[in-house]
């Protein structure tokens, strides 16, 4: 992992986009967090994750973008399997990604990834879009949930818009409603790790790095973009956003995985503890889910 500061990042990618391209790209992940409340602290991180929206622009723009950052010297990253360009005959979810080295530097990488589709149902599996670049054939990644950071996602002074803390917390709590037995690679965490406690102590990160305030803002704020991007689903999203969430915690060795991806993350250096974390995931617990809960079951009886 390198240790990023996160508007040097932003800098340099909007540096080598055009205006048009610099929004429809929203900054996700540990970056955006940092960005919105690190108080100028940097992160360690080996992946920028970039969301390209809306969905209907994903493909068109994500291919503009790809070739942009290429012909800039952004380079392919490494990788034995996924390190080359697919031909146009590789079916989407065989393609390589497009992630790209900055120039000179091959110790991060950026990811394109595409808003998922509105008109469909949100879900936990990933789709997989294809792109022809000047390059070589690729592909984008949706996920269901991450299409939450559209609705408030706010414009960096690069031009290049940002994730909110909030929305990045319920697109991970909806997206893993039991902690799921999928491992993350034991290279990025030191030995190996539940994606789900990942994601789901992310959460707790945000919660810490952002203090009650920002956390008791949580609620209202998650109602008002459920009600917005999926109307006929928010009640139903909004009862069951916790479960996985509350499940992490019933488990030592959960909360003790998604305890250490946060302080080799975003709260590195912080020295957060069990005790902290479990006492910061009840904040989110009484001061963001049961107040989204209630909203939901008065929202749904009117």
């Amino acid at each position: 992992m390198s240790y990023l500061q996160p508007a040097q990042v932003l800098q340099q990618l909007a540096e080598t986009l055009t205006p048009e391209q610099r929004d429809k790209v929203i900054i996700v992940g540990s970056l955006a967090a940092a960005y919105s409340l690190g108080g100028g602290r940097g992160v360690y991180t080996k992946d920028v994750d970039t969301m390209i929206a809306p969905h209907a622009a994903a493909i068109v723009t994500g291919e503009e973008v790809a070739n942009q950052l290429m012909g800039g010297k952004w380079t392919l990253r490494r990788d034995e399997r996924w390190g080359q360009p697919a031909s146009a005959d590789v079916p989407p979810d065989r393609r390589p990604l497009v992630r790209l080295h900055p120039p000179d530097n091959d110790q991060w990488f950026i990811e394109l990834m595409a808003a998922p589709d509105q008109a469909q149902a949100p879900k936990l599996e990933r789709d997989f879009y294809p792109i022809a670049t000047k390059h070589g054939h690729f592909s984008l990644v949706s996920f269901g949930y991450l299409g939450l950071v559209q609705h408030d996602a706010v414009a960096s002074e690069f031009g290049v818009r940002v994730a909110t803390p909030a929305m990045m917390a319920m697109a991970n709590m909806l997206h893993h409603p039991a902690v799921g037995p999928d491992l993350i690679n034991g290279e990025d965490f030191g030995r190996p790790i539940k994606r789900s406690n990942k994601d789901l102590g992310r959460v707790v990160s945000l919660a810490i790095l952002g203090d009650t305030a920002e956390v008791e803002s949580w609620a209202p704020r998650w109602w008002e973009a459920l009600q917005a991007m999926y109307p006929d689903l928010a009640p139903e999203l909004a009862g069951r956003a916790g479960t996985g969430f509350r499940q992490m915690l019933t488990s030592v060795e959960d909360v003790d995985q998604a305890l250490h991806t946060c302080n080799v993350g975003l709260l590195a250096s912080m020295g957060i503890d069990h005790e902290a974390f479990k006492r910061y995931a009840i904040v989110v617990i009484e001061e963001a889910l049961k107040p989204l809960e209630d909203l939901a079951k008065r929202g749904s009886v009117s």
